[in-house]
């Protein structure tokens, strides 16, 4: 892969080059938080875990090109983390208490 194709395949990489590797670290983070926030979404059956992976999605998208600290990044990408752990819970035990 040559680094035209690098950049075309990587927006962190094409919008943020300046950055340092750990910062871009991080926005890919948030960057695979989009993408696999919106599958858990598209796939949940609980209308409470659909909700929480949606905002755990609007916080990735509203984070993953703002400017902020690696600190600060970071601790974005771990709440959102903890959203996906809260939705996977919800998801997995909604309707598990009635039977």
């Amino acid at each position: 892969m040559n680094a035209q194709s690098a950049i075309e395949c990587d927006p962190i990489e094409a919008f943020r080059s300046w950055e340092s590797d750990a910062k871009k670290a991080v926005r890919r983070r948030l960057m695979k938080g989009i993408t696999l926030s919106a599958l858990g979404a598209v796939r949940a059956k609980s209308d409470a875990a659909r909700r929480l992976y949606w905002e755990a999605n609007g916080i990735a998208n509203q984070w993953c090109f703002a400017v902020a600290t690696v600190a600060d990044l970071t601790d974005i990408a771990n709440a959102v983390v903890r959203l996906f752990m809260t939705a996977g819970a919800i998801e997995r035990l909604d309707g598990a208490h009635g039977d």
